[in-house]
């Protein structure tokens, strides 16, 4: 496969902070995807899933830092890059390879979490099992080839998903 959408043309680079910490430092997930409510009943009618009659996706991680939360829970910074481009790519590889983003309401600890969501707003409730009112996951990078010139934006990571110990 090649790297990026539009034949190449279409670099995309996330940052994410993920639970756990993956035994690998660089490591691939190459699963198909699908919306979950085509194979089964959710609750979520957007909720993608890894399926053998989904599309083709692959994503490609390394991990930047392995820390623990004040807490003591472990938690990954992990890099990012989307081979193929699907709703929700990223969150769901990480959640299938068991590193799912912090504060995913629908891909993290309990799905149930993002209808309280979407009827309360965030509350004091979320926010004793989710460490983020978003979920932890930040477009890095976007470079892209437009008529022979290329184009290069970098986001930093932004300092409400920081950690301090």
């Amino acid at each position: 496969m090649r790297e990026g959408d539009a034949g190449g043309k279409i670099h995309k680079e996330y940052l994410a902070l993920a639970a756990g910490w993956p035994e690998e430092d660089e490591f691939a997930v190459d699963a198909p995807l699908l919306r979950l409510g085509e194979v089964a009943e959710t609750r979520i009618y957007l909720k993608r899933a890894v399926h053998p009659d989904g599309q083709p996706a692959l994503t490609r991680f390394r991990v930047e830092a392995r820390t623990h939360r004040p807490n003591g829970d472990r938690v990954s910074r992990i890099r990012a890059w989307p081979v193929t481009g699907r709703t929700h790519q990223i969150r769901v590889h990480l959640a299938h390879a068991g590193f799912p983003i912090l504060g995913d309401k629908i891909y993290g600890p309990d799905d149930r979490l993002y209808l309280e969501f979407t009827r309360t707003g965030w509350t004091e409730k979320l926010a004793a099992r989710l460490p983020f009112p978003r979920h932890a996951l930040h477009s890095t990078r976007l470079r892209l080839e437009y008529e022979g010139e290329t184009l290069d934006w970098t986001s930093p990571f932004p300092g409400d998903l920081v950690f301090s110990n």
